[in-house]
């Protein structure tokens, strides 16, 4: 059925970045310098876009790129910790850049208990180690062993870990297979869709040289290709480009045809691609997605390499690359390509219809907001109403922009086409899972059923009549999870037309209630910030997995239906569990639309009889549960639970 429902409603609130986001690093990424400095400006920038987010510097900031980040809305912090907690009150994810970061931050972690730690690992460090044994001086087995068990437990400690690579990722689930890793490769938008081909015969090696697999690179292409390749084709020059140099590489420029031009602008990147032949990278050691690689491919410049070079791209040889290993292959590959016995243009144009999905902005940004949150169980029970379905289905994956979710509908005894549509759906896409029933269970066992499917999720109660809106189920987890004593959060309801259905509700001791607001606008200002409800309406309802742990799941006296959501909320008040109501979850719920509005049959009618239940069960403590209602809400009044 096509939907009606309003869909322009709290556009302030849908502006609002709730996300915190904390990225400690040992000094300020420097977007101009190195390939791991790109990476991770292109990082924060992408996930400001989302989060609001600040960086903290162990070292004190460069004002240069202080003042860059700054221009980005980025804040720069590099304070004591008592400062930062004022000046930065909540965090909802530290992103700890490099493994060893996280040792030294203890003390920050403590001020954001609540908190999800991320580790960007940048490459796996032990895997880089391990190759470079014998490359790298002082670099024992010993040494390389004593380190990995340094890297391991940092990880294991982590909620997330970042990968630029699927090998990485190998790499890391071999020691802890249960570890939540994603990819986070480089990222790039490529800068040419058409090869141009160049004047003359030159090759280009890039890299920050103060990172020893680029030092031993460049001094092999140097001094044991190139001349090979000089050998063959006079008119052949070498360019080495790139910051930090040693005396070891600015001894290089004095070897016929190679010339070290050092540091380069990102207009002079530009130019320097534009007269490159070749992108040459014959790598002796390192781990991960190679940011020199990827550059180059994004300006549509061939790139010759080895295995270690392709790793995490897949490069295929003489179709979207060129691969060897030996000094020789190298040279051979690079002759023919001066020669013209490749087509460059094709090689290009392959190149970067490998890498497109890897290094993709919107790639990038999925798997680190994919990161900050935890998995999330949608339970649907639906009952002959497809339509309603449909567009429920729809906007869940329409709008929900949290990336780590499941959609589980329980089907009870549908016949009008609901069970054909749940399998066709599935067969699309992955996230939908359906629980098949022969007959009407109605609603509470239903869920009970979904809410213990996995015992490592979180679970969001969602009617099959609602139609989310984007950043709903962010929203829902965020405030979660910015208090350990909140166990439930609810969002605000609203009426298709976009008036207010409900924000919390409240029952009485003589069976009354009232929905909160309902029938005002819904954007004033008592309705747009958290607070602390007595309950929330099991139509769009999130529950940490922490609180089914210490009340379970629905109570079967209620079955089928009805006070069942408003039972477990105060069940879990009078288990010092709290319940909580945000403005920045919105849902719009076709009231009644499943169990009609007459009370005097049909499932209605359990409305007055659960009631009778729940007034036996709560009763003697709804005074009390009013009083600590009204006292969380003082404590929340006094954190910066939300941003309005």
């Amino acid at each position: 059925g096509k939907s009606d429902v309003v869909k322009n409603n709290d556009p302030k609130l849908s502006k609002k970045k709730l996300c915190q986001v904390l990225y400690i690093a040992p000094a300020l990424p420097e977007y101009d310098t190195s390939s791991g400095g790109k990476r991770a400006t292109k990082m924060l920038e992408l996930l400001s876009t989302r989060s609001e987010v600040s960086i903290l510097s162990m070292q004190s900031p460069d004002k240069k790129y202080a003042a860059f980040f700054e221009s980005q809305g980025i804040d720069v912090f590099h304070l004591s910790s008592k400062k930062l907690k004022q000046q930065l009150p909540v965090v909802d994810v530290i992103i700890c850049a490099w493994y060893y970061t996280y040792f030294e931050i203890d003390d920050i972690r403590l001020l954001y208990p609540e908190a999800r730690v991320v580790i960007d690992s940048v490459d796996v460090h032990w895997v880089r180690e391990e190759r470079s044994i014998g490359i790298l001086q002082d670099l024992t087995l010993e040494r390389v062993k004593q380190n990995k068990i340094k890297e391991v437990k940092a990880y294991d400690a982590a909620d997330v870990i970042w990968t630029v690579s699927e090998e990485d990722k190998k790499a890391i689930a071999q020691e802890l297979p249960t570890a939540q890793v994603n990819i986070v490769s480089n990222i790039h938008s490529f800068q040419r869709s058409s090869y141009v081909k160049p004047d003359q015969p030159i090759l280009l090696f890039i890299g920050g040289y103060d990172h020893y697999p680029n030092l031993s690179a460049a001094i092999r292409l140097a001094k044991d290709i190139f001349p090979l390749v000089k050998a063959q084709s006079k008119d052949a020059q070498l360019i080495l480009a790139g910051s930090n140099a040693p005396k070891e590489i600015l001894e290089l420029d004095e070897l016929e045809g190679v010339k070290f031009i050092g540091w380069v602008t990102a207009e002079e990147l530009e130019q320097l691609y534009d007269k490159t032949l070749l992108s040459v990278a014959p790598l002796l050691t390192g781990a991960g997605v190679k940011g020199k690689i990827t550059e180059a491919i994004s300006y549509m410049t061939p790139v010759v390499t080895n295995a270690i070079g392709n790793e995490g791209i897949h490069l295929e040889h003489e179709v979207s690359g060129l691969l060897a290993e030996s000094n020789e292959d190298f040279a051979k590959a690079i002759i023919r390509a001066i020669r013209e016995e490749y087509s460059l243009s094709d090689i290009g144009t392959e190149a970067q219809h490998q890498i497109k999905g890897i290094i993709g902005p919107e790639r990038a940004l999925d798997g680190m907001w994919g990161s900050f949150f935890r998995p999330v169980d949608i339970c649907i029970v639906t009952y002959n109403r497809l339509d309603l379905l449909k567009a429920c289905i729809e906007s869940i994956l329409k709008y929900t922009i949290h990336r780590n979710y499941n959609i589980n509908v329980h089907s009870n005894g549908c016949s009008d086409g609901t069970k054909e549509y749940l399998r066709d759906i599935a067969a699309d896409n992955d996230r939908v899972k359906s629980i098949l029933s022969d007959t009407n269970e109605v609603f509470v066992r239903p869920n009970n059923k979904m809410m213990q499917l996995h015992n490592d999720r979180d679970v969001v109660l969602l009617n099959n009549d609602v139609e989310v809106t984007e950043g709903w189920l962010s929203g829902l987890s965020i405030i979660a999870y910015r208090s350990a004593e909140v166990g439930i959060a609810g969002s605000k309801i609203l009426y298709p037309d976009g008036g207010l259905q409900e924000f919390g509700s409240e029952l009485y001791e003589d069976g009354t209630g009232v929905n909160m607001g309902k029938g005002d606008k819904p954007d004033l200002k008592e309705y747009s910030k958290t607070k602390a409800v007595p309950y929330v309406s099991g139509c769009a309802m999130y529950i940490k997995r922490s609180t089914i742990e210490a009340i379970g799941t629905f109570d079967d006296a209620f079955h089928p239906c009805y006070c069942e959501d408003s039972d477990y909320c105060y069940t879990a008040w009078e288990n010092g569990i709290k319940t909580v109501v945000t403005p920045y979850s919105t849902i719009y719920h076709h009231e009644g639309s499943t169990s009609g509005t007459d009370t005097n049959q049909g499932f209605k009618k359990y409305q007055a009889i659960n009631m009778k239940k729940f007034l036996a069960k709560h009763k003697p403590m709804m005074k009390k549960t009013r009083s600590e209602v009204k006292k969380f809400n003082k404590t929340l009044n006094g954190l910066p639970i939300d941003h309005s």
